[in-house]
């Protein structure tokens, strides 16, 4: 008898298991971003996906009632697997219309994560990360179709959302200000910089050997908000003193708007690199130069400093907020702070180790279990309620 009740047990388990995740609240992760090149935005979602992944698998208390699952265009380059989300191709469109028509009807009414700005809005159970006010305060930066577009979509996902999150309470004021959200965010989920440990310098197609003794380091981009300007007429100061300027990355034309032509000969344009490249340049680089003219958050210096990189970076939007103390902040437009600042670095070696220090233990407090956690609990919430009409 007692062999009979084992076996029963035994072929009951699966089926308890089953019925145990099928009683769990679906929650349906918007995939667009996935296949894309890496920005910011995309570094995000990424990383919040992978910070979620874990703490399902982890079996987080507050992840008990939910399942995850992430849908994504079925034409999407999937990298790497998940341990505990789904992942679901959906449908036959991409982009914009993906995002906007296939998911929306997929999801059949359960909650979706959004991580990139936009959301489905004929959806009525969104979760919306929106990052910043960019195309509002600085419309030069962008092309005339996507500042249209986003507009039109940002502020229809944020009223079309039962939760919504950003990234500082910087960006969190300003689309408040400019009433491109109709309310206050539910909470502030900023970047992490624990995903910069996972990159190898060892691992660099770059020769460390042939990089300059000295060089500071910035990221290029075809946003006119990068202030590039600056950067090289930086290098063109610095030259003489055989300190080089190394500037990293590109940019999407179907973004920004018309490139920033390149003033000076003088700073090294090294074309896109990928993470382990920059891991390298920020080991051997004395500085690093953010001169933005703004940023919703600022993941770049973050970066820079978990790696032990001394950062000499705006001081505008988000930045002081972001970087507190731990980074020399200059304003984007007085070029003889900058250049003060990369000599204070450049010749105290001492003062360069205090930032080096500074710099890992502000970066240090910036995780994305810990937004990923805040992300949950907003879930925990809405899959709590009743499902709302749409409105």
């Amino acid at each position: 008898m007692n062999d009979v009740v084992a076996l029963d047990r035994t072929l009951t388990a699966p089926a308890i298991r089953l019925r145990t995740e099928a009683s769990r609240r679906r929650i349906v992760i918007n995939g667009r971003f996935v296949g894309r090149s890496v920005t910011g935005v995309e570094r995000y979602a990424t990383e919040i996906v992978r910070a979620l992944d874990l703490l399902a698998a982890e079996e987080h208390p507050l992840a008990a009632r939910l399942r995850f699952c992430l849908a994504v265009p079925s034409d999407a380059e999937i990298e790497g697997r998940l341990q505990a989300i789904s992942v679901e191709r959906v449908g036959l469109l991409s982009s914009r219309l993906w995002e906007q028509f296939e998911l929306p009807r997929w999801s059949g009414g359960d909650p979706i994560v959004n991580l990139c700005n936009t959301a489905p809005v004929l959806g009525s159970q969104n979760i919306t990360c929106v990052h910043d006010a960019h195309v509002w305060l600085l419309p030069g930066n962008f092309s005339p179709a996507f500042r249209m577009l986003y507009r039109v979509l940002v502020p229809l996902s944020l009223r079309r959302s039962r939760r919504w999150v950003t990234v500082s309470r910087f960006s969190a004021e300003q689309l408040a200000r400019l009433g491109i959200a109709d309310r206050m965010p539910d909470a502030i989920t900023p970047n992490g910089s624990d995903h910069a440990l996972r990159w190898s310098p060892t691992s660099s197609s770059l020769d460390p050997t042939r990089l300059p003794e000295r060089y500071l380091l910035a990221l290029g981009s075809r946003s006119l908000n990068k202030n590039l300007a600056l950067v090289h007429q930086l290098a063109d100061r610095l030259a003489p003193e055989g300190i080089h300027v190394l500037i990293a990355g590109g940019g999407n034309r179907q973004v920004f708007g018309q490139a920033e032509a390149a003033a000076s000969s003088r700073a090294v344009e090294l074309g896109r690199v990928s993470d382990d490249d920059l891991a390298l340049l920020f080991e051997k680089a004395t500085g690093f130069l953010f001169p933005s003219l703004y940023e919703g958050f600022g993941l770049p210096p973050l970066e820079a400093m978990r790696l032990g990189c001394p950062v000499i970076a705006s001081n505008t939007s988000a930045m002081p907020e972001v970087l507190g103390d731990a980074a020399i902040l200059c304003s984007p437009v007085a070029i003889d702070e900058w250049e003060a600042a990369v000599h204070e670095l450049a010749s105290n070696e001492d003062r360069r180790l205090d930032f080096v220090r500074r710099g890992r233990e502000r970066a240090v407090g910036f995780t994305w279990r810990a937004s990923a956690l805040t992300v949950l609990r907003l879930l925990d919430e809405v899959a709590s309620a009743q499902p709302e009409a749409a409105a």
